[in-house]
This record gives structure tokens, sequence and C-alpha cells, in this order.
């Protein structure tokens, strides 16, 4: 048996991506590259595996890092920072259906989380669903997590529509913030990002303002399941 962790919220919940949502995942990163280039279904299923199998030890560490396993309250990042050495990959998932609609990209450097990006497919974008996933994250990271203690954001300088929409009335917008620009190719096409750094304290300040009462109020649990 693996146990892994599963975070809820209002429309889906997120969970460690599995073999299954191979296709899934495919369609996410359908328009990725510029040039249309994709994985053959061999490369695909390869790369997946891999994927599955690093999350897989992921948790496994993370769990053994807790002072009590079975204690929510006492999950930390390890100091010896197994996550650093790999990346993790975690599927979003419908409430009511179980369907894949995407997965995101991230890992701990130290005790901070690096946030590499989100890939939705592409029947599900424009619907609130990358809000959703970062409010969940968020909530994790500094409500569940005890010892983390700040996020980076890679945030592309030229956001869709969808993804401004959500920037806007997000802390990603305050001048607080350390920001620092740089220019990937990683997607064929030049495409400058910033990078965002917010600490856990200008997080739960912002949580807490009386302008985050809905937020607040969304439905949002943590649990650890085996499988």
């Amino acid at each position: 048996m693996v146990r892994y962790s599963k975070v809820i919220g209002p429309r889906m919940y997120i969970r460690p991506i599995r073999e299954v949502d191979t296709e899934a995942l495919r369609d996410a990163m359908s328009d990725w590259r510029a040039d249309g280039v994709q994985m053959t279904d061999d490369q695909a299923a390869l790369t997946i595996k891999e994927w599955v199998g690093q999350m897989q030890r992921n948790h496994q560490n993370f769990f053994e890092a807790s002072a009590d396993p079975n204690n929510q309250d006492a999950f930390v990042v390890d100091p010896a920072n197994v996550f650093e050495r790999t990346w993790c990959y975690d599927g979003f998932y419908l409430n009511d259906t179980d369907e894949c609609i995407g997965f995101q990209i991230g890992k701990f450097v130290g005790k901070k989380y690096e946030h590499r990006a989100v890939m939705l497919r592409p029947s599900f974008r424009g619907q609130g669903y990358y809000s959703e996933s970062s409010g969940l994250g968020a909530k994790t990271l500094f409500l569940q997590i005890k010892n983390c203690t700040g996020m980076t954001a890679t945030l592309p300088v030229e956001p869709s529509a969808a993804m401004k929409g959500h920037l806007d009335k997000s802390i990603w917008v305050s001048d607080d913030l350390e920001i620092k620009n740089y220019t990937s190719v990683e997607r064929i096409d030049p495409v400058t990002y910033s990078k965002q750094e917010i600490t856990k304290e200008q997080w739960l300040e912002w949580y807490n303002a009386d302008e985050q009462a809905d937020f607040r109020s969304e439905r949002y649990e943590y649990k650890i399941l085996e499988e």
C-alpha cells in the first residue's frame, strides 16, 4: 500500500498523478510547445511512469520526515530535503466524476516551495480551475505544512485573460513581493516569466484580511489515504 495526500476543494481535488491519467496529462501538455511537437505514445508512457514513481517516493519521504506521520498537525518539510532532488507532479480531478483535468509541477527548495507550472486540458481552461488549484495549494503550504517558510511562483509577464482575472484578485499583485524576470525557450518560442516570492507571513496577513472572508470559508479538506 502507498500513502498519499488528497486536498479537496469546492469543485476539484489534488492528488499525485496516476499512470491511468496518461492520456489526460498528454492532453494538458498538447500545446505546451509552440512548434506542436508532442511525445510519442512510448515516450509518454515512460515519462508518466517515471513521474508517478517520483511522486510515490516523495510522499513516502514526506510522511517519514514528519514527527508523527498520522498526525496532520506535525507535517513538516524534511530539513535534509529529499524533495529538492525531484519535481512533484500533482494531478487535478473533478469532485463529481474523478476526471483528470490537468496537473501542476513544483518542488521544495530548502523550506520554500517553488511552483513551476500549471497545465490544464484545453476544454477546462477559463473556468476558474487555475484559481481553485492555486488556493488549495497555498492553504496546504501555509496552513498544513508547519515549517514551510515561503513560496516562489513562476508567472507569465503577459498572462492570458483568464489568468489575469485570477491574478488581479490574488496576492501576486502586491507591491511588497520580490520579483525577478527571466526569459525561457522551453516552449520553443521565447516566453518572459516573472518569478515572484512570498513569505508565509505575507500570505497569512493577506489570507486573514476581511476581503478574503469568502476564500477562508471555501471548502478545504486535507486527507491521508492509501491505495
